[in-house]
């Protein structure tokens, strides 16, 4: 059995049964494939089961609500304790792309291995109840980066708090929203949360926020009836993927999910472009259709300093951005709310895995090897607690690995350098196939403040549940990027174009920093006995473009073969070089789209694939100086510098006659 239920024998409805009678069963995947599932009743007119079919993930859980209705007036009543209900489910087969309802359409030739579980029903009697129509509100989750109109959306639906007070706004990008607040009209209950991420104003941290939302649904056990998900452009970069896998680990409910464009250019109730969406189709994402939306704070403007006629259309966006909303609402929310997330998902969740490593199974080092060979391995931290991690591998004097032991904040991402080295002169070759890397990570105490040397060299006893995960090494012998054998040229000329709109993001940014920047210098001063002691330095004030345009840095990008004549040089140097480069490739990997899916075409656009990425490391690396430029590194430098003196103190202890000129 992989599909647990609970309960497993009886499903118990409490009356009084003029009413609807609700019972919860719940269904855990407890092994380590992704299943399908529907659920089949004798008498499906008298019970709503929701959902009643659905994907479920490895050691997920969904929870299945299951309302048995009244007797309509003046039918018979039947004998509702021979009411059964079956669960059907198999394993779903790892190319399986549609959709569930496609699923379970399939003839019984291809749908193998089809499992199923029965339940009976059993009904306590409870006095009946006088009927008194009640309309209640539906319950909405609001969900967003810091600035992007959620607290303007709410309060230009009337919505009010417990104290009848509206919720604060600005016309800036610093948040004002620092706890999950509850707010309400005549129709919806809100939830203003506060937002992801941070602004160069400085808000609330995202683990932060995490944890607080955390507690915040826990704390509202009746659950919600909907999330809306507001974005403020079209253009959906990596922070915001990153910010929905948050949420993916977070709600683990069948609560649908709307995305609302706001602060757009276009007018508000425009469609969302396909292709935006089709992202989060491809992050395997459960949103909905959305539409734009237009907030302008008008409130907080001098009205008599707007004209008449900006103020009426400012008002009619108003308007109509509140009719899109309302009508979205009433289209996919549920008719009754569900927890979002309960404390067992989330203490299974802290059982699971919450470091991802890219690739997950091998590192693949391209030839030719009388050079330094690079493989770039990505660790991702997915689970909302700080992490250690240190690498380890069967041939140490064979590898470089930068960094190999480091913290990663909750979510954050480190890309590690393995740098495979070239075999020493007359040394016998040795079977590199079977090299193999460990990297072991564990959770971070909140009270641990020293450095990560000393984290890992704690005992056994002190360093407790560290998880391993191994990867295997290849070699190629050819200079190209061999990645999943199952993705198409589309599927990597889509990957490698969403990286491009990612550096044009980090290009924006980078051009955006006007100004003086102040850079820190240091003084390295030898002593008399050879040894060495830094100084912090007086402070530089520099324009921030002139750091740019001087910015120089070797970024060895792959040759690609001419299909198209279209001449380009790979060479990059600077700043412009990676804004041409980055411009141009995308022009030229588009041509690829229609030409097939041959190995060669594969391994062509794998391998402008992997310079969009050289060159989104390189923009993150000049963007990462610019704003930390006037951070003091003298404590990092003086580390580092006792390291070089204690090396010179073993030198001197061991060769006795050794001098410093």
């Amino acid at each position: 059995m992989t599909l647990e239920l609970l309960p497993n024998e009886t499903l118990l409805f409490h009356g009084p049964f003029n009413i609807v009678s609700t019972t919860t069963l719940q269904l855990n995947n407890i092994g380590h494939q992704r299943i399908a599932f529907k659920i089949k009743v004798t008498t499906p007119k008298r019970y709503c089961a929701e959902p009643n079919r659905d994907f479920i993930e490895p050691h997920a859980t969904t929870s299945i609500q299951i309302m048995f209705q009244p007797m309509p007036a003046g039918q018979q009543s039947d004998d509702r304790n021979k009411h059964k209900f079956m669960v059907q489910w198999t394993i779903v087969p790892n190319d399986y792309k549609n959709d569930i309802q496609d699923f379970w359409k399939q003839s019984s030739s291809e749908l193998k291995d089809v499992n199923d579980s029965k339940l009976q029903c059993a009904f306590i009697n409870e006095p009946t109840v006088t009927i008194v129509p009640v309309q209640i509100k539906k319950r909405i989750l609001v969900i967003g980066k810091t600035g992007v109109g959620k607290s303007s959306l709410i309060r230009h639906l009337k919505a009010v708090n417990e104290n009848g007070g509206r919720p604060a706004v600005n016309n800036g990008p610093r948040g004002v929203t620092f706890q999950t607040t509850l707010y309400e009209n005549d129709e919806f209950i809100f939830a203003d949360t506060m937002g992801f991420g941070e602004t160069h104003l400085g808000t609330v941290p995202s683990s932060e926020m995490v944890d607080g939302l955390i507690d915040f649904l826990l704390d509202n056990g009746e659950g919600f009836n909907l999330v809306l998900f507001l974005h403020d452009n079209d253009r959906i970069d990596a922070a915001v993927v990153n910010t929905y896998h948050v949420l993916a680990t977070i709600i683990k409910s069948q609560v649908p999910q709307v995305f609302i464009i706001t602060k757009d250019t276009a007018q508000a109730g425009t469609p969302i472009p396909k292709e935006t969406l089709a992202i989060w189709g491809e992050e395997k994402c459960c949103f909905c259709d959305g539409g734009r939306v237009s907030y302008p704070n008008i409130d907080l403007m001098d009205e008599q300093k707007i004209s008449g006629k900006r103020l009426g259309r400012l008002k009619d966006d108003i308007n109509e951005s509140n009719e899109l909303v309302k009508g979205l609402i009433v289209k996919h929310a549920l008719k009754q709310a569900i927890p979002i997330c309960n404390k067992g998902d989330l203490l299974q969740d802290c059982t699971k895995m919450t470091l991802e490593l890219l690739p997950n199974e091998m590192l693949f080092f391209q030839g030719p090897f009388d050079v330094v060979s690079t493989a770039i391995l990505q660790l991702n931290n997915i689970g909302h607690q700080r992490i250690a991690f240190s690498i380890k591998t069967t041939a140490p004097k064979r590898y470089c690995v930068k960094p190999n032991r480091d913290f990663i904040e909750p979510y954050g991402t480190t890309s590690i350098q393995i740098m495979f080295q070239p075999m020493p002169a007359g040394q016998q070759s040795e079977d590199r196939s079977k090299h193999k890397f460990m990297v072991q990570w564990t959770i971070v105490p909140n009270d641990y403040k020293n450095d990560i040397q000393d984290f890992w060299k704690q005992s056994s006893s002190e360093l407790k549940d560290v998880n391993d995960s191994k990867l295997q090494c290849a070699f190629i012998n050819e200079p190209t990027m061999l990645l999943s054998l199952k993705e198409s040229v589309l599927d990597v000329i889509r990957r490698a174009e969403a990286t491009a709109e990612r550096n044009n993001e980090l290009i924006r940014q980078i051009n955006e920093m006007t100004g003086e920047i102040t850079v820190m210098t240091y003084v390295l001063r030898r002593q008399d006995n050879g040894s060495y002691s830094v100084e912090e330095n007086i402070r530089v004030s520099i324009e921030a473009q002139m750091i740019v345009s001087e910015w120089q840095d070797i970024i060895q990008l792959i040759n690609i073969e001419d299909s198209f004549n279209d001449e380009i040089n790979y060479s990059c140097n600077d700043y412009q070089d990676m804004i041409f480069l980055n411009s141009d490739m995308l022009l030229v990997i588009k041509k690829y789209e229609s030409l097939g899916d041959e190995d060669r075409l594969l391994k062509i656009v794998n391998k402008f694939a992997e310079n969009f990425c050289r060159i989104e490391r390189a923009l993150q690396k000049l963007l990462l100086h610019l704003c930390t430029s006037d951070q003091s590194r003298l404590d990092e430098i003086t580390q580092r510098v006792d390291r070089i003196n204690n090396e010179i103190k073993d030198l001197r202890d061991k060769y006795k006659y050794l001098s410093f000129v």
